[in-house]
């Protein structure tokens, strides 16, 4: 039944997240990342996670509703403009994993020096 809960939040965040950035985010031009962050994205993350519609695992990765809002951008891109978008779309997501994989290093890093720090293993 967790998977039905978690399935119903991923695609609550896909659909829901790029509708209001249209018609709320968009329009606002340069402060539409911050009208997104406030308006948007912290709402849904509110209800995803800490409300935790997604379920969460104790010793495991929990999905982040970021991959859902990719995955629905991506397919409505597809579907709206067809393949010529495909180009533009996958230089996006190449960057990102490049960010992610930046991101994850220096998380661990961090991690390792405070684990370090804490156990005095200098």
């Amino acid at each position: 039944m967790k998977w039905i809960k978690s399935l119903t939040a991923y695609a609550f965040a896909g659909f829901f997240v790029p509708f209001l950035w249209q018609t709320v985010a968009q329009p606002l031009d340069h402060l539409a990342g911050y009208a997104a962050a406030l308006l948007i994205i912290g709402p849904v993350w509110y209800l995803v996670h800490y409300r935790q519609w997604i379920s969460t695992y104790e010793k495991g990765v929990t999905t982040d509703m970021g991959l859902a809002v990719a995955i629905a951008v991506f397919t409505r891109a597809l579907l709206s403009i067809g393949l010529g978008s495909l180009d533009l779309s996958l230089q996006t997501a190449v960057w990102v994993i490049v960010g992610a994989i930046i991101a994850g290093l220096a998380a661990f890093l961090v991690e390792r020096w405070l684990w370090r720090k804490k156990h005095h293993d200098f």
